[in-house]
């Protein structure tokens, strides 16, 4: 079995993606989180990561998988 490569492309371009399905904005997301908008911003060009928390929040807000984010399985939703 292939181990997979977490880094931080991967969760940055798959935010990106699960926000923009979801219609979430880095506004909204940054109100729900108790973050500055450009946390978020951080978090989606790859410039910044989450602590564990803040992960486990953004996950519980946009709603998707944290492993799907960090890159452990293509599947986004729980």
């Amino acid at each position: 079995m292939e181990k997979k490569k977490l880094n931080s492309e991967i969760f940055c371009s798959r935010l990106d993606k699960v926000m923009r399905f979801r219609g979430i904005s880095n506004r909204t997301l940054a109100e729900n989180l108790f973050v500055a908008e450009s946390t978020i911003s951080g978090y989606r060009n790859g410039h910044r990561t989450p602590d564990l928390d803040k992960l486990r929040e953004l996950c519980e807000a946009i709603p998707v998988s944290a492993d799907y984010l960090l890159g452990l399985t293509d599947r986004p939703y729980f």
